[in-house]
């Protein structure tokens, strides 16, 4: 499937976007911690980070402990086109 080479990859301009923007680690490492999650990464140079997940229950459950976490985010549910 497409997520099969991701957990291998990586953005190289994760640790810049960090070093500007601290709270960029501690969402990524959220989203890799919820259940279901197959990958997390910046999107980017750091506009938007993302995790794609194994089920659609897994990514609506993720939303909602990343709105009660970060509360001031704007945390949307999306779905890839393949």
């Amino acid at each position: 499937d497409m997520l099969h080479d991701w957990p291998e990859a990586h953005n190289d301009l994760t640790a810049s976007a960090i070093a500007c923007c601290p709270l960029i680690a501690p969402l990524l490492q959220v989203l890799r911690d919820t259940d279901g999650c197959r990958v997390a990464r910046l999107c980017g140079s750091g506009a938007t980070v993302f995790g794609c997940y194994e089920t659609d229950a897994h990514a609506d459950k993720a939303r909602e402990q990343m709105i009660r976490r970060f509360p001031d985010l704007w945390i949307e549910r999306t779905a890839m086109l393949l």
